[in-house]
């Protein structure tokens, strides 16, 4: 097997994490600042993320049933992307929820749940090594996104950190996550 394809798609998946999971937590204490926003208003838009997330794994997990998972690993991290690019420009409380509620809906397409569903019903062969590669991979996230994070909000503003992750995700994530879904393609044609 090709590993490129799997390596490509733990790119994506690393980048997914790194702005949804982390790049929460490696501004909190930024936005509790700079939006007047308390932690625990914070917290609890994150929490009502996470049960946006979880409901939607169900629908996604159709979506993969019908041989959509192509789409859906192409798509969900462009729309993380934009979804990231909206949270850049909120003024307030209610558009910080609205906007992470966004982020958690967009980013439930391209993390672990959704990958290895896919994985696991496309490669027939090979299943444990690439879900390994790709957990090893994607382990990186947190080590990418808090230096990160804190030199680009240091440097110029937690508004542009947010932006620069969004547009990474659309630029990067994107387009790693839909070539490597073409060589996985490829590979299962070949067999």
């Amino acid at each position: 097997m090709n590993k490129y394809g799997i390596y490509l798609i733990g790119i994506s998946v690393t980048f997914c994490y790194s702005s949804y999971a982390y790049l929460f937590s490696a501004l909190l204490q930024t936005w509790e600042t700079e939006l007047n926003v308390s932690r625990n208003n914070l917290t609890f838009a994150y929490s009502l993320g996470l049960m946006i997330h979880s409901l939607l794994l169900p629908y996604l997990g159709k979506l993969v049933d019908r041989n959509y998972s192509f789409i859906m690993m192409w798509l969900s991290p462009l729309l993380l992307g934009f979804s990231v690019i909206y949270l850049a420009s909120v003024n307030t409380y209610y558009e910080f929820v609205i906007a992470w509620l966004l982020v958690s809906a967009t980013s439930a397409g391209c993390l672990y749940t959704m990958i290895f569903s896919v994985l696991t019903i496309n490669l027939k062969k090979n299943t444990k090594n690439s879900i390994a590669i790709i957990t090893l991979i994607a382990g990186l996230a947190s080590t990418y996104t808090f230096p990160t994070a804190t030199y680009l909000t240091e440097y110029f503003n937690w508004r542009t950190t947010v932006l620069i992750f969004g547009i990474v995700n659309i630029l990067i994530i994107g387009g790693a996550g839909y070539i490597g879904r073409q060589i996985v393609n490829l590979l299962n044609k070949k067999k």
